[in-house]
């Protein structure tokens, strides 16, 4: 499962750069986070985003229009160039019923990964409220007085849905430097500023000026429009775009719940039936905290945190581990401290968000009373053992607290506990009925295997 993160970029003026942020936004993030996917569409007809990114100069077969008519978003995007995907643009939209969320629900069940940047039309027609609704992050550029206007129109979409209002961020531009105030003192930029935070909005901490330079890639005897980061990197543009993509990336960053995901959620999750009743069941039984740092694993919006992996052990003991303590207090450890156990490890790093399972097992005497060594094995999506290792227990003297906290005891021992890979990032969808039957099935199968090998 795959749930974008969307940026908007909206204000009701034309004229201030909207097209022009979002193409070139589209553009640095993908130049910058190489392995992030970036896909952009607009709702405008200037077909300025086919002109950047098609690779063929051809009519497309479908374009954003079918997206109203009931097609799946990801049927509809094309691989672009720079790296970046778009959805053709229509010179007409339409819609056949009003829906709040339709929007955002059809990203919510795309297979689009990474961030969805969408352009809007300078008013607040069906499409930019739909666009509004669906963002996590929402750019408003302005560039003179007029431009704050209309700004009310956009926080009064979420006050009229009666949701809340996203992280929304003014930016400054197409500041003309060359503007001045209070007999050249005050320049147009700190202008913008000046009023943005009289008026309470949150303003991005750089801008994009103004250039001739940049105008020339959008107007031009080919008909082209290029990027500022190929076609002008010495222009003051290229670093306005330079530093407001680092601030994006960093509110990406922390974007752990996009809005796609938690509509997901809602869908699939929390409606009412005997599904629903096994989840709170299973629910109710697992920590209420990650075994190895003691954090709480919930979340306000979600009921299991992402990037957290379910583990079992025995009859009762069940719960989710903090990916990153997983790595740091317990596996990072075991590569110092086991080298028998670095081929596993290491296989096992790249594997986390894939779906596998990794058994752990510690055997001793009879009765378990004396530990001896420590067994791990790294299971495939049918139980089958992709790569097994073990080590003498005293390697792993420094995680036994870790061991204890999440194996349970038995007579014999401590039963081996098994820890359910990749699931992100819905880390408890394995709750779900058929998930959870699953994972009993395979349990059954990957315990027999750890229990036959040799100590």
């Amino acid at each position: 499962m795959k749930f974008p993160k969307v940026i908007t970029i909206a204000c009701e003026k034309g004229g201030v750069g909207k097209t022009t942020i979002a193409t070139n936004l589209a553009v640095y993030l993908k130049a910058m986070v190489e392995d992030l996917p970036v896909t952009i569409f607009s709702f405008d007809n200037h077909f300025t985003i086919d002109r950047m990114f098609a690779l063929e100069k051809k009519a497309p077969k479908k374009s954003v229009k079918d997206l109203f008519a009931g097609e799946n978003i990801s049927s509809l995007v094309e691989l672009g160039q720079y790296g970046v995907a778009y959805v053709p643009s229509a010179r007409k939209l339409e819609f056949d019923r009003y829906e709040q969320d339709r929007l955002l629900s059809a990203l919510s069940e795309s297979s689009l990964d990474g961030v969805v940047i969408m352009d809007t039309r300078p008013v607040l027609d069906y499409f930019t409220k739909a666009a509004l609704l669906a963002s996590d992050i929402i750019i408003v550029p302005v560039k003179d007085l007029p431009s704050f206007n209309n700004l009310k129109g956009i926080t009064d979409v979420f006050e009229e849905a009666n949701l809340p209002l996203p992280e929304m961020k003014l930016l400054p531009s197409i500041v003309d430097g060359m503007v001045k105030f209070r007999n050249d003192t005050i320049s147009m930029d700190t202008f913008l500023r000046s009023v943005s935070t009289e008026r309470g909005y949150d303003l991005m901490e750089n801008s994009i000026p103004k250039s001739p330079k940049v105008e020339s890639l959008t107007t031009n005897l080919t008909f082209e429009v290029y990027p500022i980061i190929n076609h002008a990197r010495g222009t003051l543009a290229h670093k306005g775009f330079t530093e407001v993509t680092r601030e994006v990336i960093a509110s990406l960053d922390e974007k752990k719940e996009p809005k796609s995901l938690l509509l997901y959620r809602t869908t699939h999750f929390d409606t009412p039936g005997p599904d629903n009743k096994r989840y709170r069941q299973l629910m109710d039984s697992v920590l209420p905290y990650c075994p190895i740092c003691s954090e709480e694993i919930s979340s306000r919006t979600l009921y299991i945190k992402p990037d957290m992996l379910y583990f079992e052990s025995g009859m009762r003991t069940k719960g989710f581990i903090d990916t990153n303590c997983l790595i740091t207090h317990m596996l990072e450890p075991l590569t110092k401290k086991a080298a028998q156990l670095q081929p596993l490890i290491k296989k096992l790093t790249k594997s986390l968000y894939e779906d596998s399972t990794l058994s752990i097992n510690a055997t001793g005497d009879e009765g378990g009373e004396n530990l001896k060594r420590l067994s791990m094995t790294l299971h495939d999506v049918h139980g089958d053992a992709i790569l097994r290792g073990s080590t003498d227990i005293k390697n792993a003297a420094g995680i036994l607290p870790i061991l204890e906290t999440i194996m349970e005891k038995t007579q014999t021992g401590p039963s081996p506990c098994l820890i359910k890979l990749g699931g992100q990032p819905i880390p408890d969808s394995i709750f779900l009925e058929k998930n959870y039957h699953n994972f009993q099935d395979l349990k059954l199968k990957m315990l027999l295997d750890t229990n036959n090998q040799p100590s």
